[in-house]
């Protein structure tokens, strides 16, 4: 199999949950608070990064995601159309289903980078098998058990 040759496909670059305006109004609320806390502290450092932390999020929480192609091959797997990672600087993938979308499962590479941990790519169902089949010539399935910060920002719709 040559460069050219693999499976490619495309999708979101994460999941977008639509937010209602009381999400954005407590995101507002906490922000403002820790900020009115540090202040009365005395504590401008924790007031800035408070006042930057809740902007952030508020616009982390407006952005959509932008659709993005996959190209697995014989060299290695291209992730986000930005990043390439070659079969030796990864340690195995696992495949779980969508919790919100039954149409659609999660692919995790699990990096040797200890930094970068885990990357989570949305795959379609009814390329689930092909994709499997392709990764498994040069990686071993492991099994993957959702951490804590997955379920909290699932829980907040992040």
């Amino acid at each position: 199999m040559d460069d050219e040759k693999g499976v490619k496909w495309s999708s979101p670059e994460y999941h977008h949950y639509e937010k209602d305006v009381a999400w954005f109004w407590i995101v507002g609320v906490i922000s403002i608070t820790l900020t009115a806390y540090a202040i009365w502290t005395n504590n401008f450092l924790f007031a800035i990064f408070s006042l930057i932390a809740g902007s952030l999020v508020i616009y982390w929480g407006m952005k959509h995601p932008e659709e993005v192609e996959f190209h697995i091959n014989n060299r290695g797997i291209n992730v986000l159309g930005r990043r390439f990672y070659q079969w030796a600087h990864l340690d195995g993938f696992s495949i779980i289903p969508d919790h919100h979308f039954e149409n659609l499962s999660i692919l995790i590479l699990h990096t040797r980078h200890h930094l970068r941990g885990h990357i989570k790519v949305i795959i379609h169902t009814d390329r689930e098998e092909e994709i499997r089949k392709t990764l498994k010539a040069n990686l071993k399935e492991i099994i993957h058990e959702e951490s804590m910060a997955d379920h909290i920002s699932r829980m907040f719709r992040f």
